[in-house]
């Protein structure tokens, strides 16, 4: 059974244009307001996504591991609800902040 009706966004996303070319970076640990947008950007036949950046929690962050792996985890079982797992790349992120703003190196 699929839980996402492909036929009807494929159709959606042939009549919408132009479409949006996105590429997502978000915590998507922390809460739960960061899995709802990826889902919506997902299925919204006006973008494109190009990727998905599963980024870290700040340091001082409230829910699950914080890590860009975590990030990543959620961010895939996302695609695998929609069965889009092998369609749109996600890449998990440093687990470290910008030291400041002067310094380019994480």
């Amino acid at each position: 059974m699929t839980c996402f009706p492909q036929d009807g966004l494929e159709e959606l996303k042939s009549i919408v244009k132009p479409r949006m070319r996105v590429i997502i970076d978000n915590d998507l640990g922390g809460d739960p307001d960061g899995l709802f947008q990826l889902t919506h950007h997902i299925v919204s036949p006006s973008v494109e996504i190009r990727g998905i950046v599963a980024s870290h929690m700040y340091e001082q962050g409230f829910v699950g591991s914080g890590t860009s792996e975590y990030a990543k985890e959620q961010a895939m079982k996302i695609l695998q609800l929609l069965q889009l797992e092998n369609s749109i790349h996600v890449y998990a992120d440093k687990n470290k902040s910008l030291e400041d703003v002067e310094t380019t190196k994480v």
